[in-house]
């Protein structure tokens, strides 16, 4: 239950701030916001699926490397699917995926430090 319950809440705060990212980016139109909502919807399950795969079958030492190659291939997978759906320039797609996840993953770090 525990780990459903701070999965969720990790979820729904990465969602917040990648919104929030994404309005001061000036994607505040009702397109932009479920589109980043979705993309979120499906690679925050996704990576987080891969690092608790890795450290169940002991594939690789989950180190910084691993979630930063994550990370990296995430940002990737979103710039994509921001310039497919919305029709934006890939460059300015690219670096809002840069700042939204950079920011999602620095304030949940923060926060897991903080609790911890």
């Amino acid at each position: 239950m525990f780990l459903t319950s701070s999965y969720l809440l990790t979820f729904l705060l990465t969602v917040i701030i990648e919104i929030f990212v994404g309005y001061l980016f000036l994607l505040r139109d009702r397109e932009s916001i479920v589109t980043i909502f979705f993309i979120n919807l499906l690679t925050n399950p996704l990576i987080n699926y891969l690092v608790f795969l890795n450290s169940k079958l002991n594939l690789l030492e989950t180190n910084w490397y691993i979630i930063i190659i994550l990370e990296v291939c995430i940002v990737l997978l979103e710039s994509r699917l921001l310039v497919s759906v919305l029709k934006k320039e890939s460059k300015r797609m690219l670096m809002l995926s840069i700042i939204m996840n950079s920011s999602s993953f620095l304030i949940g770090y923060l926060i897991y430090r903080l609790i911890l």
